[in-house]
């Protein structure tokens, strides 16, 4: 059972039929498409109407949720008790404070995040601190 040179040789061969490609056409033509994406996002509120911006920060914001959820419930096996009822407060926070009491919308963007982020410190005492209880395990 002694390989020897051989043996070193063989493991050299067979590794050597495998090669990775860091920089490949695909990626270069999807690096430019999603450059491409951003400038024209960039420029969107210049041609686009208040409604197709609203649509799409909707959606992308969805996305975001989804992919959170995914890694969470779905690869990690954990499902958060809390994340829901932040992400809402911001959210209901954000138009009471622009639609209520008119505050400028970037202005209400920062408020509401602070405000959520202050009740989900709060909470987070509350939970983590007193009881240890802040995740369910899902499986």
């Amino acid at each position: 059972m002694n390989n020897g040179a051989n043996g070193d040789e063989n493991q050299l061969s067979e590794l050597a039929q495998y090669r990775i490609e860091t920089k490949t056409r695909a990626s270069a033509i999807l690096a430019l498409a999603g450059v491409a994406l951003v400038l024209i996002f960039a420029v969107l509120p210049v041609f686009a109407g208040r409604g197709l911006i609203q649509d799409l920060i909707f959606v992308f914001y969805m996305l975001a949720l989804a992919q959170c959820w995914n890694l969470l419930a779905g690869y990690a096996g954990l499902v958060s008790v809390g994340q829901q009822a932040f992400v809402g407060l911001g959210g209901y926070l954000l138009f009471a404070l622009t639609i209520g009491v008119g505050i400028d919308p970037i202005a209400a963007v920062v408020l509401s995040g602070l405000f959520a982020a202050a009740f989900a410190v709060e909470t987070a005492f509350d939970c983590v601190i007193r009881s240890r209880l802040y995740y369910k395990i899902s499986r």
